[in-house]
């Protein structure tokens, strides 16, 4: 059949070649030297070289992608998967089977796209041995975190509230090698879609994003460079007393006068890099704090900083136990634990004498 011209129905040369009988009437694939122009008015497909077409070695097991789609979200049909094959063959001008073939097989990138087209983003988590982003016990309480999965493997891993769970087993372990952490790109904002909210970012100085319920939040980009003065006397209508800035530069005092604020840059004379002036502003911070409490004799200093404290200590996602604010030892405190049962013990006995 090779270098000859043949006219065939199209829904056979896809059920053939791509497993399926589906809905992309329309779209051209270049495909090892055969090409699909699918919308014909007599719906066929023209084909060449046919003896040429060899599918790709794929390593990962057949349905593999729609079972890791499926237990991370809901179910799908294959053809959903092929489509976004046929669709990445495209654009990048190669062959159908680089990401999908008959068997049912679909490759990373495919999933990737899949769920990027409905709001979902797959961030790389791990690589080698090292992981890049917070600890899986702290994003599983994410609201916006779906799951794991691994690009080579595609497995998938899902918290069920007590362990994370690939399709047909538990783990205790995550693979770092290779995996991407699965979230829905549109929970962070989903709080905010009742009203106007604005986005900045450390790069852009002067540059904020604002978003309006009347355009369905459509972001428009503003450029606030030289409007610094209308900036000022805006925080100053709603902040009357010092307060503290830092961006991806610098830390600044700023107070607020009959004039306008007067910004002042902390550390200007040390040098120093932003992490380290933040942790001598932070150091010294802690020493005039309580010299301050000491000074003024009131008790009430002491709830404020341990409020504070424990503000921070939470903000950065940092775990709280009781015994860890104790003198005890945990030995100590266990034996005050078995004291008291017994001393319990010994006056329910009493009360029902």
């Amino acid at each position: 059949m090779a270098n000859i011209c043949k006219q065939v129905p199209t829904k056979l040369v896809l059920s053939i070649l791509l497993g399926y009988i589906g809905q992309i009437d329309g779209q051209t694939f270049t495909f090892s030297g055969l090409v699909f122009i699918l919308k014909n008015p007599r719906g066929c497909a023209y084909i060449n070289n046919i003896s040429n077409i060899k599918m790709s070695d794929f390593k990962v097991g057949a349905k593999k992608a729609v079972v890791a789609i499926e237990h991370l979200l809901y179910n799908i049909s294959e053809s959903e998967l092929t489509n976004v094959a046929a669709v990445l063959a495209q654009e990048n001008s190669v062959p159908v089977d680089t990401y999908c073939q008959k068997g049912g097989y679909w490759t990373f990138e495919v999933v990737e796209r899949f769920l990027l087209q409905r709001g979902i983003k797959c961030t790389k988590a791990g690589e080698g041995r090292k992981w890049l982003l917070d600890a899986p016990r702290f994003l599983r309480e994410n609201p916006s975190v779906v799951g794991f999965l691994d690009t080579l493997t595609l497995n998938s891993f899902k918290w069920d509230g007590a362990q994370w769970k690939t399709p047909t087993a538990s783990c205790t372990i995550l693979p770092k090698q290779s995996l991407v952490v699965i979230h829905k790109m549109w929970i962070p904002f989903e709080f905010f879609y009742d009203k106007t909210f604005h986005i900045t970012t450390d790069n852009d100085d002067w540059t904020r994003y604002e978003c309006h319920p009347t355009s369905c939040w459509r972001m428009e980009t503003v450029n606030y460079e030289g409007c610094k003065n209308a900036v000022k006397q805006t925080m100053r209508e709603y902040k009357k007393s010092p307060i503290m800035m830092s961006n991806s530069k610098e830390i600044l005092m700023c107070k607020p006068t009959s004039k306008g604020w007067k910004t002042e840059t902390l550390l200007n004379y040390e040098f120093l890099s932003l992490q380290a002036s933040a942790k001598q502003v932070s150091e010294s911070l802690s020493t005039l704090l309580v010299d301050h409490i000491e000074c003024s004799g009131g008790d009430r200093g002491w709830t404020v900083m341990a409020h504070a404290l424990f503000s921070a200590f939470q903000h950065l996602k940092g775990r709280l136990n009781s015994n860890d604010l104790s003198n005890f030892s945990e030995e100590e405190i266990q034996t005050l634990k078995d004291y008291e049962m017994i001393y319990l013990e010994k006056m329910n006995q009493t009360e029902e004498v």
